[in-house]
């Protein structure tokens, strides 16, 4: 599946060793995205440091899961390009 969008770095759902993308996802209010990826894999970490905003990027990934209940698609991503 190949995503674009305004993406944005999730600090609450971050961790050491994970970095968690979120972006609006379709139509429906309070629909997202969300990648989570290795922070070690990541090249450009100066352009998505916490506090940065909005970034448009484009994803190829796969969908892992959809939570109807959270309005949450998973996508494990293989590529991010910014």
């Amino acid at each position: 599946m190949l995503l674009s969008g305004d993406f944005e770095r999730e600090e609450g759902a971050a961790s050491a060793s994970r970095v968690v993308f979120t972006a609006p996802y379709g139509h429906t209010a309070g629909a997202r995205v969300r990648l989570s990826c290795r922070a070690a894999g990541l090249r450009s970490q100066e352009e998505v440091e916490s506090g940065s905003g909005p970034f448009f990027a484009l994803c190829l990934g796969k969908v892992r899961s959809w939570s109807p209940a959270d309005a949450v698609l998973e996508v494990r991503p293989l590529a991010i390009f910014s």
